[in-house]
């Protein structure tokens, strides 16, 4: 799906039973620029999905100081913890790849939310 097209944005807006013109047409921005408008703090919540920018990108010290020390919010999507899950201000467990979760057995689809999750193992298995 590309959100600068009109029939994908629609698309989705009917499968997520959003109304009808709620997904903004214009791009967003790259994930380097997101943080550093955290630091700047024109970007007060933040939610990063599966990609640890606070552990991963470059001067993540600053970042962390960025995300700890603004006015903001920030949640951190993953499958097992990182950097950035000590980071966030709240914390949904991301899911496995299904082969994972069934190769896994019970409580691998939550992630690392369950004491009997392997912490050992990432969700590239």
């Amino acid at each position: 799906m590309v959100v600068a097209n009109a029939a994908h944005r629609e698309r989705t807006e009917a499968l997520s039973k959003l109304p009808a013109r709620t997904l903004d047409p214009k791009v967003g921005t790259h994930a380097v620029k997101m943080v550093r408008d955290l630091r700047a703090g024109t970007v007060r919540f933040f939610w990063a999905m599966v990609t640890s920018p606070f552990q991963d990108y470059a001067k993540a010290h600053e970042w962390i100081r960025a995300a700890r020390e603004g006015d903001n919010f920030i949640v951190v999507s993953d499958c097992h913890p990182t950097v950035s899950a000590e980071v966030a201000d709240r914390l949904v467990p991301g899911l496995p790849p299904p082969r994972h979760r069934q190769r896994r057995g019970r409580g691998a689809h939550v992630g690392f939310a369950l004491p009997e999750a392997d912490h050992g193992r990432g969700c590239e298995e």
